[in-house]
């Protein structure tokens, strides 16, 4: 009788296990980020690119080992090599709750890096809008009631995207 009793408000907290690629603040295994001037949970790629799979409850979209570091500063570091994974979608309906599918811009021909944007030369004439691929993110939280101290990784598309 007494197992009941200390079990009932365990229950209760089940719901609230989101596993990765949630909403932030990110779990212990995860680098908070950001894309586009959003905010993302992502994890490390494993060394054959692929990705933890546990994921929020009501995600369609798959993980995928897609980001990279924007390149800020001193691009040969190997910090700069390293890879990133992330919720893939194609619409926000792939997306948990809260989220939305920051697609790969295909406006520019350029990045704001100056990299060259290299499914903007291909869109929509090879590429379809149905085949673009984004990531689920959140609105980024700035001021008050976002993480103290805690400055993200700024991320980019990786070009094998």
């Amino acid at each position: 009788r007494n197992h009941c009793v200390i079990m009932w408000p365990l229950l209760l907290l089940l719901p609230l296990v989101t596993g990765r690629y949630a909403k932030p603040p990110c779990d212990a295994e995860e680098y908070l980020a950001t894309l586009e001037g959003r905010s993302l949970c992502v994890s490390d790629c494993d060394a054959d690119a692929s990705c933890p799979q546990e994921k929020p409850q009501g995600a369609f979209a798959k993980p995928k080992c897609m980001l990279v570091r924007a390149p800020l500063g001193d691009t040969s570091h190997p910090e700069m090599r390293r890879r990133y994974c992330a919720l893939e979608c194609q619409g926000d309906s792939y997306c948990p709750s809260g989220s939305k599918c920051s697609l790969l811009d295909v406006s520019s021909e350029t990045d704001r890096w100056g990299e060259v944007n290299l499914v903007a030369r291909n869109y929509p004439h090879l590429i379809s809008k149905d085949e673009l691929k984004g990531v689920c993110t959140y609105r980024l939280k700035t001021g008050k009631g976002s993480a103290p101290g805690l400055e993200p990784l700024e991320l980019r598309f990786s070009k094998s995207v």
